[in-house]
């Protein structure tokens, strides 16, 4: 599947997987796996992503994306600084994210570890490198 991220002045506002069908953090979840990756930069106008920037299954805190794709706390900082306040989640519970309800959104880790699929699906990965390298090794 594919990746969105949509950002408003530098600051992301929503992420969406299209393999998964998963918004906000959890889409997250979904695309921190390793690379390579390709990326393409559109520019809309604000009009074009109203709709879409309003729904809050999508939307994500506005330094989470730098903290789990790019591990790089120190732009999570700068993006949560420019963004405005009304974006900023409610602090407390780390990496959940306040809807606008006031309920709280799954973080992205938790959303992964939900995700039975994509676990069984890496301890797969795990077993079957595990058994070339024990025949590399003639055990």
């Amino acid at each position: 599947g594919r990746g969105v991220i949509t950002f408003t002045d530098g600051v992301p506002v929503l992420a969406y997987h299209t393999g998964t069908d998963r918004g906000g953090p959890p889409a997250l979840a979904d695309l921190a796996i390793p690379g390579p990756y390709h990326v393409s930069l559109y520019t809309l106008d604000a009009a074009d992503l109203e709709s879409a920037h309003e729904a809050a299954n999508l939307r994500v805190p506005p330094g989470m994306p730098a903290e789990r794709l790019g591990g790089d706390p120190a732009l999570a900082d700068s993006t949560r600084r420019a963004a405005p306040d009304e974006r900023l989640p409610a602090m407390g519970d780390g990496d959940a994210a306040a809807a606008e309800d006031g309920t709280t959104e799954q973080s992205a880790v938790e959303a992964f570890l939900d995700d039975a699929e994509k676990i069984e699906a890496i301890k797969q990965q795990a077993r079957s490198e595990a058994r070339e390298r024990a025949q590399q090794w003639e055990f």
